[in-house]
């Protein structure tokens, strides 16, 4: 099963996400985000999913290149 680890706005920084999680061994699967969606990136968006058991590794990499701290999800 594939867990979302962001939404970005772009397809160029999703590319960028894509790049850096595969690069340490973490398969990725980009989804767009259609017209009419919750999420924040809106229309045009993209979706960065990974498979769930490597879910918070991505978290941490994605928090770590961000220079920032990312939550866990329970």
């Amino acid at each position: 099963m594939w867990e979302e680890v962001a939404v970005v706005a772009n397809e160029p920084l999703a590319g960028l996400i894509q790049e850096l999680l595969e690069a340490e061994g973490i398969p990725v699967l980009l989804q767009p985000l259609g017209a009419g969606s919750m999420y924040p990136a809106g229309p045009g968006g993209w979706r960065v999913m990974v498979p769930e058991a490597q879910a918070q590794a991505a978290r941490d990499l994605l928090a770590a290149r961000d220079g920032t701290r990312n939550q866990a999800r329970d």
